[in-house]
């Protein structure tokens, strides 16, 4: 009887700047915002920000209650533009999530109006209709593979399960 060889699984090489080199460049000059969650003993988001691509990144991560997972990752997702906005007001923003579903919501409520998806401001306390306008018309938004090289999107991915209690 033949034994099954082992695959060994490759080590994530992360990029040495906040997103790969090949589409870096698309978002020059703009705030690099990455966000996640995580499910664990306990709930939390975290949102990385990348002021300067080439400086140090902003990490912030907080515990929520439990909820369903997509609507944890949108959450997260809403809590890394809050934080854009009250940190670096005005500014551009390029956001992103390995949760397709959020991207997909917030690029639907962008282009055809907040207002047709009244429920995001639900999604997070606090929040109200006129600074999801505000925050969404300035931001750009982005589906990153879960773990895909990116390094932005691993610092988020590692806060948020800091914080949970991975």
């Amino acid at each position: 009887m033949r034994r099954k060889r082992q695959i060994k699984a490759a080590p994530l090489r992360a990029s040495t700047g906040p997103l790969p080199d090949k589409i870096a460049g698309e978002y020059h000059g703009q705030l690099l915002v990455f966000t996640d969650a995580s499910k664990r003993r306990q709930a939390a988001i975290a949102a990385v920000l990348f002021p300067d691509h080439a400086g140090e990144p902003v990490v912030l991560t907080e515990q929520v209650p439990m909820i369903g997972s997509n609507e944890l990752e949108l959450q997260g997702v809403l809590y890394g533009l809050l934080q854009a906005r009250m940190l670096f007001p005005g500014r551009p923003i390029a956001l992103f999530s390995d949760n397709q579903d959020a991207i997909v919501r917030l690029s639907r409520a962008k282009s055809v109006g907040i207002e047709q998806d009244a429920a995001l401001v639900t999604i997070f306390p606090g929040l109200s209709m006129q600074v999801l306008e505000d925050v969404v018309r300035l931001a750009s938004f982005r589906w990153v593979k879960a773990h895909h090289y990116c390094r932005g999107n691993l610092l988020a991915d590692a806060a948020a399960g800091k914080i949970a209690g991975q």
